[in-house]
């Protein structure tokens, strides 16, 4: 006889019912971001830039998220 654990239930995920949202821009006052770029004391790779606090996609949790990048040339 082998005694097994039942499997994992597959995790659902709700479905989004609002209306769609604009993405935020990251607005920077400089060209060159590494001018106005600065990491937060105490926090691990967290950074501000013109006042938004930018944190790793690995600290959320439980949310919906997308990264579009804008490059210009």
């Amino acid at each position: 006889e082998t005694t097994r654990a039942e499997p994992t239930k597959p995790r659902t995920v709700p479905e989004y019912k609002l209306e769609p949202v604009t993405a935020p821009a990251l607005r920077l006052s400089a060209a060159d971001p590494a001018a106005t770029l600065r990491a937060v004391p105490g926090k691990a790779l967290t950074f501000v830039v013109d006042g938004q606090e930018l944190v790793p996609m690995y600290r959320l949790f439980d949310e919906r998220y997308a990264v579009y990048w804008s490059l210009r040339g």
